[in-house]
């Protein structure tokens, strides 16, 4: 018991400090971001998005792409345990601001046609491809319930400028070509040094 309570105290504490020490209207957006995503309400997620996105891809084609990222023929994907695990310090770059956000989440591949044995090893082989992705301790098949569970720990980038006046998300990896599209060199590069 006192071991269960020290670990509390540690996680509670290190919750405490991430909200002290960052905007509380970014960690209130950010919370708002993870719960709309576990809940996979997809029009909250587009309002939180930074909007720049929109001039790349039309907000009514994203919203059909998550839909069909979650939802299509092969798997139904939900996701649970999404917690924030860093928030960088705040960059300011001109009149914007900008912090890298790394959180963690797990997301269960419930596999739609379970029928026959054949099914059962294209669902193994899937869990093999992503266990080279994301690493073979972060990915377990469960031949049982006929799902993949990936853990993972993505990355968003949040931003507060002229573009967004609100704290809003989107995606990051380094090098990505979305990222270089939607901000500038001197943004991506403080970002890449935290």
């Amino acid at each position: 018991m006192r071991k269960f309570s020290f670990s509390l105290i540690l996680v509670l504490s290190f919750f405490l400090t991430i909200q002290a020490q960052h905007d509380p209207r970014l960690v209130q957006r950010l919370d708002s971001t993870l719960l709309a995503t576990r809940a996979m309400d997809f029009n909250r997620i587009l309002d939180l998005t930074y909007p720049k996105l929109f001039d790349l891809v039309e907000r009514d084609q994203m919203k059909a792409v998550l839909r069909s990222t979650f939802d299509n023929n092969q798997f139904l994907i939900s996701l649970d345990s999404l917690t924030i695990a860093s928030i960088s310090p705040v960059m300011t770059v001109g009149t914007g601001q900008y912090v890298k956000v790394q959180h963690t989440m797990l997301m269960i591949f419930h596999f739609k046609d379970t029928a026959g044995k054949e099914n059962i090893e294209t669902e193994k082989l899937v869990a093999n491809t992503m266990a080279m992705q994301y690493g073979d301790e972060n990915v377990k098949y469960d031949e049982v319930t006929r799902s993949i569970r990936v853990f993972t720990k993505p990355e968003m980038i949040g931003a507060k400028d002229d573009i967004s006046p609100e704290w809003t998300f989107v995606n990051y990896k380094k090098g990505d070509m979305i990222t270089e599209l939607l901000f500038s060199k001197e943004i991506r590069d403080k970002l890449a040094e935290n």
